[in-house]
């Protein structure tokens, strides 16, 4: 790419692409009846008082997003877990418990304290 600024035109290209397939997936999930109310059922069980709130938040996030955020995102996210000798574990677990499972897997693991992402 061309230094600095996200990349060339065919990045650039890219990154608008996905973009749009993404924005395309993300509005097609309320395309029918059948969806929205599946959609309100998420919305419900995730706690989200506010559906087309929620949309609108996800979809100004994804038309934000630019090369530089994409890079940084690599190399917080990605980069770590493609080098050689380097070891990662992921650990999933329900939002707002991260800190006491990463403490719990610390402690059974007798290791450092886990870095949450």
């Amino acid at each position: 790419g061309e230094g600095g600024g996200g990349g060339g035109e065919e990045a650039q290209t890219s990154i608008l692409e996905a973009k749009a397939a993404l924005l395309f997936s993300l509005h097609s999930r309320r395309a029918t009846v059948g969806d929205m109310l599946g959609e309100a059922a998420k919305c419900y069980q995730w706690g989200v008082s506010a559906c087309e709130a929620e949309l609108a938040r996800e979809s100004a996030a994804l038309q934000a997003v630019d090369g530089p955020a994409l890079l940084h995102a690599y190399n917080k996210y990605v980069a770590a877990a493609l080098t050689p000798g380097v070891r990662s574990t992921v650990v999933t677990c329900p939002a707002g418990k991260g800190e006491a499972i990463a403490k719990e897997v610390s402690s059974a693991l007798g290791c450092a304290p886990l870095r949450l992402l």
